[in-house]
């Protein structure tokens, strides 16, 4: 009886997984709404702290979806996994007006968020596990089918003799760093800076910030899903390269989020720059087909050590890409007589100017350096387990 294809254990587990960058970006979204809320009451000292929080969470989603999912299901159903970033911001920006508005003020936005991860814990304690061979109400078909479908190396407990020296001068893995380091800048700025930009100087009301700065990551979320079920279809039938669909979609995603980004700079109509900006957060959203699975597709073996160097290093842009994006669109400070005769918004331009140039420059570095294909280093673990059985083998009397 063959389970390709069916629901199972696995797919269970990638829910949660899922789920847990649902919850983690939610906090995200909390940060931009909550900009909004204390910046309003001028509480300045008590927002700025909050953009140095990031989490680990993302590292550890990559390598358990590689011990459970075979390495078909994993290049399939990953964009949707991680999909839930997206899903998680959306979700909180849209509530976290409504919340920031209520009487609970912003303290509830970041009540509400901690107790959905309250319940997420709950659940990943019942129902998640390391890897199939821990889980204790998985059928030994569905087991044996993950154990065979995936890189042995994967499923070790531990990781020996890592290659340092090879990680770290892996070109293709720094190109996918370019590509996280461009994703972050833009998607930090956009979720923290974007609101302020919204609520304070067009004046919209707070619930409404929340409904237009979620609407993009909407669309993104139900875009990525469709894709998923699209890209399944056309695998099935034999008319999917995941080499074309890595190179392809990380073009249109980067290059197409760079112009849409320069249209909204130099508009000069505030629907048109409202209308791009949605078209280029949607096209920037092909990246998880894109440099996304690359991490996969570079090292099965050590995918959550390199996706947790890469987006560790890329953090940098999530605290930096904000603060200089504010200090750029705040550049005449309480001077309310200067902002008034400033109806060019200069200094918001430079923020998109700058986010797509980032943008460029990480589709530019990845259409000629990016590669999709297992690199040498992800093999070593493997020669030093067979190294290690020769020596044992030869020494046997």
């Amino acid at each position: 009886m063959s389970i390709v294809g069916k629901f199972g254990v696995r797919h269970v587990q990638a829910f949660l997984l899922s789920c847990a960058l649902v919850v983690n970006h939610m906090h995200l979204g909390n940060l931009g709404m909550a900009v909004v809320v204390i910046t309003q009451k001028h509480n300045e000292r008590q927002w700025k702290r909050i953009f140095y929080t990031e989490g680990f969470v993302k590292p550890v989603v990559y390598n358990l979806a590689a011990r459970w999912l075979p390495t078909e299901e994993m290049l399939l159903l990953g964009p949707a996994i991680i999909c839930g970033l997206y899903t998680g911001v959306c979700f909180m920006l849209m509530m976290g007006g409504y919340l920031g508005a209520g009487h609970g003020g912003w303290h509830s936005i970041f009540y509400f968020s901690g107790n959905c991860g309250l319940l997420w814990s709950l659940a990943f304690y019942g129902l998640g596990f390391a890897s199939p061979n821990d889980c204790y109400y998985i059928s030994e078909l569905e087991k044996n089918h993950i154990n065979d479908n995936v890189p042995p190396s994967i499923l070790a407990p531990y990781r020996h003799n890592i290659p340092w020296r090879k990680i770290f001068s892996n070109i293709p893995l720094w190109t996918v760093l370019v590509c996280q380091f461009a994703n972050n800048w833009s998607f930090n700025v956009f979720v923290k800076i974007w609101p302020v930009y919204l609520q304070h100087k067009l004046h919209f009301e707070l619930h409404e910030t929340g409904i237009i700065c979620g609407t993009p990551f909407l669309f993104v979320s139900i875009t990525v899903y469709a894709a998923t079920i699209l890209f399944h279809y056309l695998w099935n039938y034999g008319k999917l390269n995941f080499v074309v669909v890595r190179h392809v979609c990380n073009a249109i995603a980067q290059f197409g989020a760079a112009y849409s980004f320069m249209v909204c700079s130099s508009s000069e109509k505030i629907l048109v720059t409202v209308i791009f900006h949605h078209i280029g957060v949607l096209i920037s959203s092909l990246q998880l087909f894109g440099f996304y699975m690359n991490y996969y597709d570079l090292s099965p073996t050590y995918v959550g050590l390199t996706s947790g160097i890469c987006n560790g290093i890329a953090s940098i842009a999530s605290i930096v890409g904000p603060h200089v994006t504010l200090d750029m669109y705040n550049q005449y400070g309480q001077d309310e007589e200067a902002w008034t005769k400033d109806r060019q918004f200069i200094g918001w331009r430079k923020g998109y100017d700058l986010c797509s140039l980032i943008f460029f420059i990480g589709g530019t570095a990845f259409m000629f350096l990016g590669q999709v294909k297992r690199q040498e280093f992800d093999n070593n673990e493997q020669k030093k387990q067979v190294k290690k059985n020769i020596i044992s083998w030869s020494t046997k009397p």
